[in-house]
């Protein structure tokens, strides 16, 4: 075994010593694998923290018919739940539907809005609206249009609200959720010439501020009430898992080219080795652990690169807790593809190779 090492490792040297330039390749090209993997990976991670997390989200859609007959069970069940969940006050939940050709008044004057997005607040951190009280609160872009204050009366679905609160940076108008509305806006768009077709537009619906073992036990519930989860907002995970592949993919192609020319340009060596006596096994040892000793030491510099970056961006990839799925992806995906590949190449060039016949005879 002492023999065999020492065989490998002198190997690895000749290499280094008569093919630096082929060596330097292979290092830069495993380095920069890491390096383009060290983004992505980083903001999967993060992704993943946040879908884990203490105050993950749940976003759920519904279409119409289901949000008018179970609106108010929906809101029971959600308030309900956070009345005996420990979330330190951190839970809020809404249900959002956007309302066509709405007739509404304000101060007494009739006004028409072709699209009214309305939130029915169910819980909220700042509980600015009570239940059971005709209490709304107004988006500023939509208090501006209207110039509409704080004190002000707006009759919405025939019913008088009082405005308690203008919201900055938002549209729209947030009511309880428990109110009795009997009669609503239309769901539907304007028609489209273009299309030919009219499409209600879906309620959504959001969970804020529970642990993801809560969010599941809800989202068990919600879909009783005909509400189905709404994975949109896994898209940029999808995504970074997506770039993170795609970079392992090129990483792969370029390494195939690289491997084949530090083999090619080691053939001679590896053919005398052969010639020498040494088995199709070992030579395909040899090959493939002086191929991987390049590739760890290459991540081992990609890491240097990513710990760089991790303190110049560490606002920006927050992965606290989950550094350790960061670098299983980042050391073992370029690794196993790496080793995929030179597994491949290495047993077909150690038992395909031919002998040298400069030292045969």
């Amino acid at each position: 075994m002492k023999n065999k090492l020492k065989f490998i490792f002198n190997s690895i040297k000749q290499s280094v010593i008569n093919k630096p330039f082929a060596f330097v390749v292979l290092i830069f090209m495993f380095f920069v694998m890491t390096c383009c993997c060290s983004i992505p990976s980083r903001l999967a991670t993060t992704e993943v923290r946040d879908e884990y997390s203490d105050c993950t989200e749940l976003y759920f859609k519904m279409n119409t018919a289901e949000f008018i007959n179970n609106r108010i069970e929906i809101g029971d069940f959600l308030l309900d739940k956070g009345k005996k969940l420990n979330h330190n006050g951190q839970m809020s939940c809404s249900m959002i539907v956007e309302q066509y050709d709405c007739s509404i008044k304000i101060n007494g004057i009739a006004s028409k809005i072709d699209m009214l997005p309305i939130t029915f607040k169910i819980l909220s951190i700042s509980n600015d609206i009570l239940n059971n009280e005709n209490f709304c609160e107004i988006g500023w872009y939509l208090a501006t249009e209207y110039d509409i204050a704080e004190g002000d009366v707006i009759n919405i679905y025939n019913i008088d609200f009082i405005v308690k609160k203008i919201i900055v940076d938002d549209n729209g108008i947030y009511l309880p959720y428990n109110l009795q509305i009997n009669n609503w806006y239309s769901f539907e768009p304007s028609f489209n010439a273009a299309s030919g077709r009219v499409k209600l537009s879906p309620v959504r619906g959001y969970v804020y501020g529970l642990s993801h073992k809560d969010m599941n036990e809800i989202n068990k519930q919600l879909r009783k009430f005909g509400c189905k989860r709404d994975y949109t907002t896994l898209a940029g995970l999808a995504n970074s898992i997506i770039v993170f592949i795609a970079m392992l993919i090129i990483g792969i192609v370029s390494s195939t080219t690289i491997l084949w020319y530090w083999l090619r340009c080691n053939s001679k060596k590896y053919a005398t080795y052969k010639t020498l006596g040494c088995s199709p096994t070992l030579l395909a040892c040899t090959m493939l652990i002086e191929t991987l000793l390049i590739a760890i030491s290459a991540i081992g510099l990609g890491l240097i690169f990513d710990f760089i970056l991790s303190i110049t961006m560490q606002n920006t990839f927050v992965i606290t807790g989950f550094e350790w799925l960061h670098y299983l992806m980042l050391i073992g995906g370029p690794l196993v593809s790496i080793l995929v590949v030179t597994i491949i190449i290495v047993c077909r060039r150690a038992i395909l190779m031919p002998a040298n016949t400069k030292y045969n005879g």
